[in-house]
């Protein structure tokens, strides 16, 4: 990933809360800085179980790795939490139809490859709020 020149958030713009979820701690800093720097409030997980007492919370959108060295990134949107998070991406190393397939499936909005652009992969989770606006639970 990389960032370039990350842009400031405009004054109208919401400032969502975004949780953050890779074991990689370098990854999921990187990402959290460039979501900061949009605006967004982030809350960082570095396993499964992090990442659900973390979605016991308010929380607009999830960005997660697929592995985790505690489960599935893919089970993170069981149990009720699809219906309060507005968009839900995975990261990962694996691409291809099977995978991107896999992603849907369980819920989530878009699969993004590794290694990415850290604003690139922020600007599609604004575009994906902006479309998915509804009030917040």
């Amino acid at each position: 990933m990389t960032i370039m020149s990350a842009p400031l958030r405009p004054p109208q713009e919401e400032m969502p809360t975004v949780l953050v979820v890779d074991d990689d701690p370098d990854a999921r800093d990187l990402l959290a800085f460039a979501f900061r720097r949009r605006g967004s409030h982030v809350v960082e997980a570095g396993t499964f179980a992090e990442a659900k007492e973390a979605l016991a919370g308010v929380v607009d959108a999830i960005i997660t790795d697929l592995e985790l060295p505690d489960g599935s990134g893919l089970e993170l949107l069981e149990g009720g939490a699809r219906e309060r998070v507005r968009v839900a991406l995975v990261l990962s190393g694996h691409s291809g139809t099977p995978w991107v397939d896999r992603s849907r499936a369980s819920g989530f909005d878009g699969h993004v490859t590794k290694p990415c652009d850290a604003i690139a992969l922020v600007d599609r989770a604004y575009q994906l709020l902006a479309q998915n606006a509804r009030a917040k639970p």
